[in-house]
């Protein structure tokens, strides 16, 4: 990334190995600001109006996430900053890898970034059926996790490749020690790159039964696991460790 600033307290991003314009930030701040809020209702029609004057069509993203900042209050209600999200449509699934991103500030609307990410989307087919994944992704966690698992939820998602399946699989131990303990060197953790590639799949989480005595890390670093089966070929593309389907839902 290139990153050019501007005499008036702006920054211009550029992605340097495509060329595309990434973000725009705005550096200039009054904590005064904080005083001036607008309901989350009020926030959408603002954050709508700004994403039209960024040239967007109507139904070209759709708003999927606000994020509001309050001082005080119900941050379900007002705010006196908000971070809109609007992602890229696909059917009745959103790619949050082709989205727009408007962070402004309720005193006259000032802009605080704009962000466009533009990884596209494989839109691969669904062969692979729900009970199918489940199935999948039970014989591979039964190969390292021994814990009853509880509870087990799967839904269809666009998501990214990553390697985490496969370093957790064969590196059990390194792959979970910089989450349960502290100061692990770069060099002890486990990474694998996969190709950055975009693909439909079925998200199946899983939340195992506690282990009497087990202390509070290391129950939330193994309590919950889910899977990224993809929805085409049946291969485990990606795993994360949260419950995703509560930790990542959309609004």
């Amino acid at each position: 990334m290139y990153r050019f600033f501007t005499d008036d307290q702006w920054s211009i991003t550029i992605n340097g190995q495509t060329g595309e314009f990434f973000e725009v930030w705005n550096h200039k701040y009054e904590e005064e600001w904080k005083k001036y809020t607008l309901s989350k209702k009020e926030a959408i029609e603002v954050a709508k109006e700004i994403y039209q004057k960024l040239g967007y069509k109507e139904g070209e993203y759709q708003l999927i996430k606000m994020i509001p900042f309050t001082e005080k209050g119900d941050m379900e209600k007002e705010g006196y900053q908000f971070d809109a999200r609007f992602y890229k449509k696909y059917d009745d699934l959103y790619n949050g890898y082709e989205c727009v991103s408007i962070s402004f500030f309720v005193k006259d609307k000032q802009l605080n970034y704009y962000r466009v990410e533009n990884d596209k989307f494989d839109n691969n087919p669904v062969e692979i059926t729900k009970e199918e994944a489940i199935e999948i992704a039970t014989k591979e966690d039964r190969e390292v996790e021994n814990k009853e698992i509880i509870s087990t939820e799967a839904e269809l998602r666009i998501e990214k490749m990553n390697g985490n399946a496969y370093a957790r699989l064969h590196n059990t131990e390194e792959y979970y020690k910089p989450m349960t303990t502290t100061e692990v060197p770069i060099e002890e953790q486990v990474y694998y790159q996969t190709e950055e590639r975009i693909r439909r799949v079925w998200v199946v989480s899983f939340n195992y039964g506690e282990e009497p005595g087990t202390d509070v890390v290391t129950r939330y670093a193994k309590g919950t696991y889910s899977y990224f089966v993809d929805a085409t070929t049946g291969e485990i593309i990606g795993v994360t460790t949260c419950f995703y389907l509560i930790c990542n839902n959309l609004w």
